[in-house]
């Protein structure tokens, strides 16, 4: 079908898990939408979660990664984040695809195994410099750029 059409099923988008081996928690955003991909930490109650901005002063408030919720994209068009107020799926254990920090300027530093920073966006970085490590999370070293956005895929181990 996509061949007859001309269009491309995406393969590899921030949220999607890449395992099927996952280990998945509801929440809710504290006040802001949760973008599909991003990193997270815990909210201000049990259930609420806010996205990670890059001023964090440690690797360590990693509480998971928002999952891509292809469930919702028919019935309310929203296939970017989680809105205020709705309940998504949030990744605490498992493998998935994420959007890689601008402060990465070269893709070929992602290896696999290799150690995941905060970046100064909030979003995965390579890099050691004054970024904070994240110890739950590691580069599986696949790369992959989609609409313009780099990805990565990382793996998240339970603290």
């Amino acid at each position: 079908m996509a061949k007859i059409l001309g269009t491309r099923i995406p393969a590899f988008r921030a949220g999607y898990l890449i395992s099927t081996f996952n280990r998945i928690s509801r929440g809710t955003p504290e006040q802001d939408a949760l973008v599909y991909g991003s990193l997270v930490k815990f909210g201000s109650a049990t259930g609420r979660y806010e996205a990670l901005d890059g001023s964090e002063t440690s690797g360590d408030v990693v509480a998971g990664i928002v999952v891509y919720d292809m469930t919702h994209i028919e019935y309310t068009g929203n296939n970017t984040s989680i809105a205020p107020g709705k309940f998504g799926d949030i990744l605490v254990e498992g493998d998935i695809a994420v959007p890689v920090s601008a402060d990465v300027s070269d893709l070929t530093e992602i290896v696999e195994g290799g150690k995941v920073f905060i970046g100064s966006d909030g979003k995965v970085a390579t890099q050691t410099g004054t970024l904070k490590e994240i110890p739950s999370l590691r580069f599986l070293g696949i790369t992959e750029t989609v609409d313009g956005v780099n990805l990565t895929a990382v793996r998240k181990r339970m603290f």
